[in-house]
């Protein structure tokens, strides 16, 4: 793993806190704003937007999702 629980949270609390509280005076408010508003979960992406993550563990754990959530439990078909 890359990143642990705790690294990814302190990672959101710290987009939130700039994009929310600060905004436009931001040091980080151009790469705020270039995040999409909504990415999906990367489970739903197609084979090809996901060799674009070039990491080989992301890709396969997407993968495994995207073959779990097919089935009638997940709500997909």
């Amino acid at each position: 793993m890359l990143f642990s629980d705790r690294d990814q949270l302190a990672l959101v609390l710290l987009l939130l806190y700039e994009k929310l509280e600060i905004g436009r005076s931001s040091f980080w408010w151009p790469m705020i704003e270039a995040l999409p508003s909504d990415p999906g979960a990367a489970s739903l992406w197609s084979e090809a937007e996901l060799v674009k993550l070039e990491d080989p563990t992301l890709i396969a754990e997407a993968l495994l999702k995207s073959q779990v959530c097919k089935l009638p439990l997940c709500g997909q078909s």
